[in-house]
């Protein structure tokens, strides 16, 4: 259940993101994170139709991770919800690590959750 809840987990999270359309690289702010998709606050608009990839590092680490999408939803305040596709095996992992770690700490305890039951010692 609480791999379940990981999954759906949404960080509220203030950072820059860059969104590649053809040949221009737009600026946006995101306002939450999850595994599978990210909200941003857009103040440019973009043709009907756009699947940017996105590029954003997130914040305390250094890679910069780069992202196919699709739009989920908008609406007419800027406001736009990006699913991700074909994300890259190394930023999947690393966005996965990077949520744990904010969801533990809201949820203390969560990653020991997540990790599942610890092995007995045999005897």
């Amino acid at each position: 259940m609480l791999r379940e809840r990981r999954r759906y987990f949404r960080h509220p999270v203030k950072m820059p993101v860059g969104l590649i359309v053809g040949d221009k690289e737009l600026k946006a702010e995101s306002t939450n994170l999850s595994e599978g998709g990210i909200a941003l606050l857009l103040h440019h608009a973009l043709p009907k139709n756009a699947t940017p990839r996105l590029r954003f590092t997130l914040p305390g680490t250094s890679p910069v991770l780069e992202v196919e999408t699709e739009i989920a939803w908008a609406d007419l305040k800027g406001y736009v919800v990006w699913r991700f596709h074909n994300v890259p095996a190394s930023s999947q992992e690393l966005l996965e690590g990077w949520l744990n770690n904010q969801m533990e700490q809201q949820i203390p305890g969560s990653k020991d959750k997540l990790a599942g039951p610890t092995p007995r010692a045999t005897q």
